[in-house]
C-alpha cells in the first residue's frame, strides 16, 4: 500500500454535515502562536497545489491534545501573515478508566472531535493524519460515538491497517473482543458484525464499544 493509496481514502467528516470547520470562529492563528504553542509533526502533500502551497503542515500542540493542519494565509481581522486552520483533531483530557493495562501509557490518545475544511473533504487528510500518528508511536482510541463520517473513517482504517503493519482492535467495556481461537481480534471491517460496533440506526449508541488503532 503506497502513499497515494492512503491519500485517496475517505476523510472523517465533521459531526454534522451542515457545519464545517471554515464556518467556525478562530480558524486562523498567527505565526507567533504557531511557533510558541505547536510543533510540526508532518506534511500532507497536495496533488493540486493552492497557489504556492504544495503541503498542509500538520502541527501538534505542546500539550499533545490537539493536532491541526494549516496553510499560510492572511488573517482576516488583523491582516497579518499567519495560517488558516483546515483540519483539526482534538483528544480528550482523560482516558476511560476501564482500559486494559497495555493501553494505560502516555502515547494513548482518545478522539474527542475532528473537522476538515470543506475544501479538503474527500482527499484523505484525516486518514493520513491517523496513520502518521500511529507510525510515530501513538495509539488512537475512537470516540464513544461516531457520526457517519467517523464510521467511514474507521472502516477505512480497519481495511488498510494490516497492509501497513498496524492493527485495529475492538474493546467492549474495556475487554478486547477475541476471535474463535481466543486471540485478540484484528478487525478488518469484514470479520466482526458492524452493528455491534455502531448499532443498526443513527439513534442507537454503543458507548462502551471502542476501536483502537496501533502498531502491531
Amino acid at each position: 500500500m503506497n502513499l497515494q493509496d492512503l491519500l485517496e481514502m475517505p476523510t472523517f467528516l465533521p459531526p454534522t454535515r451542515g457545519k464545517t470547520i471554515d464556518e467556525e470562529p478562530g480558524t486562523y492563528i498567527s505565526r507567533k502562536t504557531a511557533i510558541r504553542n505547536y510543533k510540526q509533526i508532518g506534511k500532507f502533500p497536495l496533488y493540486e497545489p493552492i497557489g504556492e502551497h504544495q503541503y498542509i503542515d500538520i502541527l501538534m500542540s505542546n500539550g499533545g491534545k490537539l493536532v491541526e493542519g494549516i496553510i499560510p494565509s492572511t488573517r482576516p481581522i488583523h491582516h497579518d501573515e499567519g495560517y488558516r486552520i483546515v483540519f483539526s483533531l482534538m483528544f480528550k483530557d482523560e482516558l476511560p478508566n476501564y482500559l486494559p493495562p497495555d493501553l494505560q501509557h502516555s502515547n494513548v490518545v482518545q478522539v474527542d472531535g475532528v473537522g476538515t475544511h470543506k475544501q479538503f473533504e474527500g482527499k484523505g487528510l484525516a486518514t493520513f493524519v491517523y496513520f502518521m500518528l500511529v507510525k510515530q508511536g501513538y495509539t488512537i482510541i475512537s470516540d464513544f460515538r461516531h457520526e457517519f463520517g467517523g464510521l467511514k473513517l474507521w472502516r477505512t482504517l480497519a481495511k488498510l491497517a494490516g497492509l501497513n503493519n498496524y492493527v485495529v482492535n475492538i474493546l467492549n467495556n474495556g475487554e478486547y473482543i477475541k476471535d474463535d481461537k481466543g486471540n485478540i481480534l484484528s478487525f478488518n471491517d469484514g470479520n466482526y458484525p458492524k452493528s455491534k460496533i455502531w448499532g443498526t440506526s443513527p439513534n442507537e449508541k454503543h458507548r462502551n464499544v471502542l476501536l483502537v488503532m496501533r502498531n502491531v
